[in-house]
């Protein structure tokens, strides 16, 4: 059992969230417990007042009136260009010194006691690496999204993986809280802009870390027009099965080949199903192969397999379309 208070780094990626950050910062600065709470923010530029609230809520720190509920508060935020949502990552993970680590995007929020239940169970158990809880998917403050998945954890990669066509990888980031150590040969990848987290899971996972899990809610993922993921799936990006692909090369010998090469074909079927109904089935077709050719992530022997299962599964739809 853990006697010393710990303290917790809260990493948060920024650019152009200032409608969201304020309550996004706050739930996670106002949380009550004997802890302490490192809030590392990294803005890549905004130009919608970000600096502004963050100035304030600095402001409002270091005079006492924001965060009194716990040990102490560090709002550690910079503001200029990155590479992308992975390089910023990278970044304010270099800056963490907390013991337990959690992702906040600028959009999402914690619920009231999360700090409490998480820390609760590391110093309950030094054994205990990272702690997955509940997230409720919002697309309001206040309003649930209808139908949202009730998901029973699954300590397996080809579980938390998109490509087996399934709900079961959606793990959403304020939902997993993780001891520093366990990260501290982990860097996200810049190869990866959409699938950075699954890859953070497949690591925690692979790495022989012990979940706890916990039926709390934790916290609050927000669905809006501007999310970057709701854009990237209502759009069916290429982007997202190169990414798939270059998730599958990593780890593939580590789960159900079988089973994820069956959800991995389901899922590029699902794609171009869509493009199709959208009227850009050639537009799409020629994109994933022009940014298979210029992933360099992917071995040549990995994106001819990528190049010849995606392959497959188009010349299979069209034949079936045009009959």
């Amino acid at each position: 059992m853990t006697e010393r208070p710990l303290t917790i780094s809260v990493i948060t990626p920024c650019l152009n969230a200032g409608q969201y950050l304020e309550k996004s910062l706050r739930s996670a600065l106002e949380q009550q417990g004997n802890f302490r709470i490192q809030s590392v923010l990294r803005d890549a530029g905004s130009t919608d007042g970000t600096p502004d609230i963050l100035a304030r809520l600095q402001q409002e720190v270091a005079a006492g009136t924001l965060g009194g509920g716990c040990l102490g508060i560090d709002l550690n935020w910079v503001s200029e260009p990155d590479k992308g949502q992975s390089d910023a990552l990278n970044k304010t993970l270099g800056r963490t010194t907390g013991d337990v680590v959690v992702w906040l995007n600028a959009d999402d929020w914690f619920a009231p006691g999360a700090f409490a239940c998480a820390l609760g169970l590391f110093s309950q158990s030094s054994s205990t690496d990272v702690v997955l809880g509940n997230c409720l998917q919002m697309v309001s403050d206040d309003t649930p999204l209808a139908g949202a998945p009730q998901r029973s954890f699954v300590n397996a990669p080809e579980k938390v993986s998109p490509f087996t066509g399934g709900v079961e990888w959606l793990l959403v980031t304020p939902e997993v809280f993780f001891r520093r150590s366990a990260i501290e040969r982990f860097r996200f990848d810049l190869d990866l802009d959409y699938f950075m987290d699954v890859d953070l899971w497949h690591h925690l996972i692979l790495s022989g870390y012990r979940w706890e899990k916990v039926e709390e809610t934790l916290a609050f993922f927000r669905w809006h027009d501007d999310c970057k993921t709701l854009r990237a799936w209502r759009r069916f990006l290429p982007r997202l099965l190169v990414e798939n692909q270059i998730l599958f090369s990593r780890y593939r010998d580590s789960m159900n080949t079988a089973e994820a090469e069956k959800g991995f074909a389901k899922l590029m079927l699902h794609f171009v199903r869509n493009w199709d109904k959208a009227g850009t089935l050639e537009q799409n077709h020629a994109a994933v192969q022009e940014q298979a050719a210029q992933c360099t992530a992917l071995s040549p022997e990995d994106r001819a397999a990528f190049l010849a299962r995606y392959g497959a599964v188009y010349e299979a739809f069209t034949a079936t379309a045009g009959a």
